[in-house]
């Protein structure tokens, strides 16, 4: 069934008469078609659509949808895809963490200063890989992978993290 969402002032309406919800819009109304199976789900389609254009008009890659799988959300559909894209951060561990995580391997516990590290650096993989999505004009990545490495020898210690999804664009299904 199509409903229309008529926005006025933050009011929000919702009408089923396709010819007064054509004519609000003729009006100068705010007025979204939504193809829905109830009232319920035309609101919810239209919040998802409030939701995108928000996120869309800031400039900040936290507002980069990003999914481990295929799958963003319902009302979205995939416009464009730009590709695989790929972000490594490798970084140098320090001695002393090194020392004081070879103690707790050997007595058991966790290694706080390697689990921080990590989770440091994945968020700035994950955070370089939402940019350069944001710099194919990507608003959302499918299929992210996360990498952890321990990269050793000649005394030297270091981690790395690759962060690798799929760049694409998404926009709400409207109809």
């Amino acid at each position: 069934m199509l409903y229309f969402i008529i926005v006025d002032n933050g009011k929000i309406e919702v009408a089923t008469n396709v010819a007064y919800g054509k004519k609000l819009k003729s009006k100068g109304y705010e007025t979204y078609e939504i193809e829905a199976d109830s009232e319920v789900e035309a609101i919810e389609k239209y919040e998802l659509i409030e939701e995108y254009e928000r996120r869309d008009s800031e400039d900040e890659s936290d507002h980069v949808y990003t999914s481990t799988t295929n799958y963003i959300s319902d009302g979205l559909i995939i416009s464009d895809n730009k590709g695989v894209i790929t972000s490594t951060v490798v970084v140098g561990t320090h001695i002393f963490k090194d020392i004081f995580a070879s103690i707790r391997d050997i007595v058991g516990g966790k290694a706080g200063g390697y689990i921080d590290t990590i989770d440091s650096i994945k968020d700035e993989s994950l955070l370089d890989l939402k940019n350069k999505a944001r710099d194919l004009n990507c608003n959302a990545i499918i299929g992210i992978s996360v990498d952890v490495d321990e990269i050793s020898g000649g005394g030297k210690s270091m981690l790395m993290v690759t962060t690798i999804g799929t760049a694409i664009t998404v926009a709400p299904i409207v109809r």
